[in-house]
């Protein structure tokens, strides 16, 4: 073996032996939850605070920078979380009391690049109040309330096409989904099931982003018929 291949091979040895992340000295296993985004990764302690690490280019990690960290830290701000949700650059965190907060980056309701918004530290998705589940994805994030219904946040500025501040998060119902249980992201799509073992598909592309026009579909059957229930 030359020393190329010897390097190589070292190389090889130190990637796959597993890496165990320490919090305040404690393994990381202790953590209830943990949730993994797009190159960056959440952890829910059983205190109910947040840790992050990986990348930080939207500010996904909420540590109120935009720095990168090998290392877990803790996202300042937030406790008595109960559940947390990583996308694509964003971040969601439930709180206990039924509230939601979001940080990293949100498409504006208006799907401008100019005024799309990063937020490098939890803010609160004001109006989204009774929440028991969340999820994120690609593009979106999205609530399940008490009631059954589903709901999803854009970031609105004051005068659309001109000026950026204060952005305010707005949360719109997902038209088409009633009495739903769970849910969850794959990529850009979000999958709902409903009390009774229905499963749904929501995806809002182009035009349809930012509004309440893009309702959620069911999933056919097999056959092409009817819709797939995942109980029958």
């Amino acid at each position: 073996m030359n020393s190329h291949s010897r390097r190589f091979g070292f190389l090889l040895i130190f990637i796959m032996l597993p890496m165990i992340l320490l919090i305040q000295g404690k393994a990381l296993s202790a953590a209830p939850m943990v949730a993994a985004g797009d190159g960056h990764t959440l952890a829910l302690k059983a205190d109910g605070r947040v840790w992050a690490w990986g990348g930080n280019e939207h500010g996904q990690l909420g540590d109120g920078s935009r720095e990168d960290r090998t290392l877990p830290v803790m996202i300042p701000g937030l406790t008595e979380i109960t559940a947390i949700a990583a996308g694509h650059g964003r971040s969601v965190a439930l709180e206990k009391n039924g509230t939601v907060w979001f940080w990293g980056y949100l498409p504006d309701a208006h799907m401008e690049k100019s005024i799309a918004k990063t937020f490098e530290s939890p803010v609160r998705v004001e109006g989204l109040d009774h929440v028991i589940a969340i999820a994120s994805g690609r593009r979106h994030s999205a609530a399940l309330k008490d009631d059954g219904t589903v709901w999803t946040w854009y970031a609105v500025p004051p005068c659309p096409f001109e000026c950026k501040y204060p952005i305010i998060l707005e949360p719109l119902q997902i038209q088409g989904l009633q009495g739903i249980a769970r849910i969850f992201f794959s990529g850009w799509r979000l999958i709902a099931i409903d009390k009774d073992g229905g499963v749904f598909e929501w995806r809002c592309d182009g035009d349809g982003e930012g509004k309440t026009d893009c309702p959620a579909k069911a999933v056919p059957g097999p056959d092409g018929q009817g819709s797939f229930n995942i109980m029958k």
